[in-house]
């Protein structure tokens, strides 16, 4: 019986040292850091760590995105939605006053505003609307 438990206890030893030898290769074939992959259970997302890091921190550093980062449309939709101060702009809105795109490279345009931090989106996707943040 003892024999027994020891057989078991070793096969699960070799076993897990054997995932722990796939997980690594396959981390490794991903171009995924083994620190950054161990980083990931410190109860913090990745994910949100970098959203958050992507985000301004403070009003100046808004308008430094806005400044670097924007296209000139971007910018003016920035100065579109700073006319109706908090109040968000329906989507018919925006694509009347910027008619010379398309509603989707406008869509684009607010997504990456979004990304910035920069623009609120509220809403479903029929009824989307934006908002500026600050």
């Amino acid at each position: 019986m003892k024999a027994l438990k020891i057989f078991l206890f070793l096969t699960f030893l070799c076993l897990f040292g054997y995932l722990a030898l796939v997980a690594y290769v396959f981390l490794k074939k991903n171009g995924v850091k083994l620190e950054d992959f161990l980083s990931g259970f410190d109860g913090e997302n990745n994910q949100e760590k970098e959203k958050n890091e992507k985000l301004p921190k403070k009003k100046n550093e808004l308008k430094d995105k806005k400044n670097d980062e924007l296209t000139d449309r971007q910018k003016e939709i920035v100065e579109f939605l700073e006319k109706f101060g908090g109040e968000s702009v329906k989507m018919n809105l925006l694509s009347k006053n910027f008619n010379t795109v398309t509603p989707r490279t406008l869509r684009r345009d607010l997504q990456n505003l979004v990304d910035l931090g920069i623009v609120k989106s509220l809403g479903t996707t029929k009824d989307r609307e934006y908002k500026l943040i600050g």
